[in-house]
């Protein structure tokens, strides 16, 4: 029998990710831990190992890629019209999974950042309360010390390792077990694991 891939070598801690090369091909910017965090890091392109880190994120932020600022404005821009604008709020409610959770028909895993200014808890709470009336299965997982997306590479391997065990469960195959640094990430916690229907 193959072995599988073991989950730290797919999805562990990069030494360095998302590079990217500035216009004039003179510095690098990419992203990689500070004190198990990533943060941005920029540097010349001859000697990225001179870089240093440009930003101080200790707990979870935004963590799309090095080029995160006009995606945050836009986000802020949104949630502000979106009370006054009434075609952004149809927009937004048309794009809502809540508003459709009674089409779902398969058990849903969701990872939830307890920071994340994008999408807040209570609007995941609200999606597991829609897919639990409908007795759909759901599997909810809150991370209180992160955001949008995982900056700390000991949640993103516990998130996956939860994500694995879950498509097991549910479509079959193989599955690494999770082990015990995975099972409880930095402070994930499981607030619903309901079994296969």
């Amino acid at each position: 029998m193959i072995e599988l891939i073991p989950r730290a070598h797919l999805f562990g801690n990069p030494l360095r990710t998302a590079y990217r090369i500035s216009r004039d091909g003179t510095r690098l910017a990419w992203l990689a831990p500070v004190e198990g965090v990533l943060n941005l890091w920029v540097g010349p392109a001859g000697d990225p190992a001179s870089g240093a880190p440009v930003t101080a994120t200790a707990a979870s932020a935004t963590t799309n890629g090095p080029m995160t600022g006009a995606t945050c404005s836009t986000c802020r821009t949104r949630t502000a019209t979106r009370t006054t604008d009434p075609l952004a709020y149809a927009v937004d409610r048309a794009r809502s999974p809540v508003h459709v959770a009674d089409r779902i028909r398969v058990p849903l895993l969701i990872a939830q950042g307890a920071n994340d200014p994008r999408v807040r808890q209570a609007e995941s709470d609200q999606m597991v309360a829609a897919l639990v009336a409908k007795r759909i299965p759901v599997t909810y997982l809150l991370f209180p010390d992160e955001g949008h997306g995982f900056a700390r590479p000991e949640n993103s391997l516990a998130f996956h390792a939860r994500a694995e065990a879950f498509l097991g469960r549910h479509l079959g195959g193989r599955v690494e077990p999770i082990h015990r640094h995975e099972a409880e990430g930095r402070a994930m916690r499981i607030l619903r694991d309901d079994p296969p229907a």
